[in-house]
């Protein structure tokens, strides 16, 4: 049996596709170099912690994607050289003194 995950993240790349029955639904609007991304996530069941990391991931690399063509758009670089590791795109884990 295929593992089920408790959260799903529907953005508007994902046409056709419907949200799972029995879901509570969150509408997420971020504003991002003003741009619009608009994502829906829903949540079935109960949760660890951890099941949240597939969607932050999600949405974390739509924003940093979003991010990186608007700087690109406005004529401006990410100066990554040779051999980049691609950082700027990792997911960081930080406590709420950090944020």
């Amino acid at each position: 049996m295929p593992k089920r995950h408790p959260f799903t993240v529907h953005d508007g790349c994902t046409a056709g596709t419907h949200l799972p029955s029995r879901s509570k639904i969150t509408a997420l609007q971020l504003d991002i170099f003003d741009k619009r991304l608009d994502f829906k996530i829903a949540a079935a069941g109960t949760a660890r912690l951890a099941d949240i990391v597939p969607p932050a991931r999600i949405i974390c690399d739509k924003i940093v994607d979003t991010a990186i063509q608007q700087i690109r758009c406005s004529g401006n670089y990410i100066p990554c050289i040779k051999g980049c590791s691609a950082c700027c795109s990792y997911l960081i884990s930080l406590s709420a003194p950090e944020v």
